[in-house]
């Protein structure tokens, strides 16, 4: 990917409505485009679901949603809501799940990070 021809990166909520609009871009739009999706806290309710968010519920999905909308495409992620969670299951950090699962499910996550983000995230 040359990122000199990216033309947009749209702010998006991590929303089933969302998704959809952004994997339904054409193929050569979609390789000019790099949407930045806001990764909400687990515990959330997802209307489009019915039910609130578990933490368990959101490392089964969020690899194969990432890749399903996206493929192998560069996508951007802000997880600043979430970049200091831990899963209580293993202790690591919930953010650095959520991208190690995208990658595993076959998508291109990229985190948005600040200067204060832990550094496993750099």
């Amino acid at each position: 990917m040359n990122w000199s021809e990216i033309i947009y990166a749209p702010q998006a909520k991590w929303k089933y409505g969302e998704r959809a609009a952004v994997g339904r871009l054409q193929s050569e739009l979609a390789d000019r485009v790099v949407p930045i999706f806001r990764l909400p806290p687990p515990g959330d309710f997802d209307p489009d679901l019915e039910k609130t968010i578990t933490p368990d519920l959101y490392l089964k999905t969020f690899g194969s949603q990432l890749a399903e909308v996206r493929g192998r495409r560069p996508t951007l992620l802000d997880g600043s809501a979430i970049e200091e969670l831990r899963n209580e299951e293993t202790g690591g950090l919930f953010f650095a799940e959520l991208l190690e699962r995208a990658r595993i499910a076959g998508g291109h996550p990229i985190p948005v990070i600040s200067s204060k983000s832990a550094d496993q995230y750099r």
